[in-house]
C-alpha cells in the first residue's frame, strides 16, 4: 500500500511538474509614438507590442513583429512563414505594471510595461496535413468582381478565412450568417463561395488598392469567437497547437 501511494505521489508530482512547465511568467515592456494618433490608440498599440515582446520573452518563435515601418501585408507575411514553429502559446492573462507617456527628442511615446502569464505548447507539426489554394488571381481584381477560390487539403479539416486591408481593419469571409462551418473533403477542390457571392470592395481612393486573405485549416472546428483586430487574430492562431492548423497567405489586389 505505502508502495502504491509511493508511485502515485511520484506521479502527481511529475504531472504537476508538467504543467508547471507549461505556463510561464515573463516581464515585458512597449511603446509607440504619439503621432497623428489619439493617445489612447498609442496606448493600445504599445499593448500590443508589449504582449507581442513577452511572447518573444517566452521563447515563441512565431512573432507577429510590430514596427512602425511594417506594412500590415508584410507583417501578416512574416507572422504565416514562421507559424510552423514547434513551440507555440498564448497569454492567458496579463496586467500592466505601469505606463507613461515619454518624451524622445521631441518625440512623444506612450510606454507600456507588461507582466503577462503565457501557456506553452511543445507540437510536432503534422508533415502531411497542408492544403493547396487554387483560382485566386495574381493579376488585379477589378472593384466589384466575384472572389472565386477552391482548396484542396490533403485531410479532412475546417477553415476560417480572413482579411485585412493596409489599415489593419479586418473581417470574417467565411464561415459566415450564410455560409456555416463545414468539414472540406480531402484531396479534393472545395469550391467557395458556397451559396453567395463573395464581392471584391475597393474602399480607398488609391489607384492600386491591397488585402491580405489568410486562410487558417484547422483538423478541427475551432470557433473564432474573439475581435477582428491583428492582435486577436495572432493571439487566436497561436492558441491553436502547430500539429492540428496549416495557414496560407495571399496578397490580392483591387483596381477599378
Amino acid at each position: 500500500m505505502r508502495k502504491v501511494l509511493f508511485v502515485t505521489f511520484i506521479l502527481f508530482a511529475l504531472f504537476t511538474q508538467v504543467l508547471f512547465a507549461q505556463t510561464k511568467k515573463v516581464q515585458a515592456k512597449g511603446d509607440w509614438e504619439i503621432a497623428n494618433i489619439t493617445p489612447e490608440a498609442a496606448r493600445s498599440k504599445a499593448i500590443e507590442v508589449a504582449k507581442n515582446n513577452a511572447l518573444r520573452a517566452a521563447g515563441i518563435s512565431e512573432l507577429f513583429t510590430v514596427i512602425n515601418t511594417n506594412s500590415i501585408s508584410d507583417r501578416l507575411s512574416y507572422f504565416v512563414s514562421s507559424s510552423y514553429s514547434e513551440l507555440s502559446g498564448e497569454i492567458t492573462n496579463y496586467k500592466i505594471t505601469d505606463e507613461q507617456i515619454l518624451t524622445d527628442e521631441k518625440h512623444l511615446f506612450y510606454t507600456v510595461n507588461i507582466e503577462a502569464i503565457i501557456q506553452l505548447r511543445k507540437n510536432k507539426r503534422d508533415l502531411e496535413f497542408d492544403a493547396c489554394i487554387e483560382g485566386i488571381k495574381e493579376t488585379p481584381y477589378q472593384n466589384g468582381e466575384n472572389f472565386l477560390f477552391n482548396i484542396r487539403p490533403t485531410k479532412a479539416c475546417y477553415t476560417h478565412i480572413f482579411w485585412f486591408d493596409e489599415a489593419g481593419i479586418g473581417n470574417i469571409v467565411y464561415p459566415n450568417p450564410a455560409e456555416p462551418s463545414q468539414l472540406l473533403r480531402s484531396n479534393e477542390a472545395n469550391y467557395f463561395p458556397i451559396t453567395q457571392d463573395y464581392k471584391i470592395r475597393k474602399e480607398t481612393q488609391e489607384p492600386i488598392e491591397s488585402i491580405s486573405v489568410i486562410f487558417v485549416l484547422t483538423k478541427k472546428d475551432i470557433p473564432y469567437t474573439r475581435k477582428i483586430t491583428l492582435e486577436d487574430f495572432h493571439q487566436w492562431v497561436l492558441s491553436i497547437p502547430s500539429d492540428q492548423r496549416v495557414i496560407k497567405f495571399h496578397n490580392i489586389h483591387i483596381t477599378y
